[in-house]
């Protein structure tokens, strides 16, 4: 797995994509705007998210995610 150090925007959304978020999220140390809203994703918000020291904005609404950002965020 190389750094994907570069990585600031990524939007996933509107994709029909199923499955879990991957955990190697995490490891986008730069990344700052991510969005998967409006897919069919299930499971839960990876763990170690909010220590991504740039995310300003994640948006993951529309889709069968359970948990709560609160646990993740908070």
């Amino acid at each position: 797995a190389g750094s994907n150090c570069w990585l600031q925007h990524v939007d996933f959304s509107v994709n029909d994509f199923t499955g879990t978020l991957p955990t190697e999220i995490v490891q986008w140390s730069d990344l700052m705007f991510h969005n998967v809203s409006m897919n069919t994703l299930t499971g839960t918000l990876p763990p170690g998210l909010a220590q991504v020291a740039n995310l300003m904005q994640f948006r993951f609404h529309h889709n069968n995610i359970s948990g709560s950002a609160n646990d993740t965020f908070c």
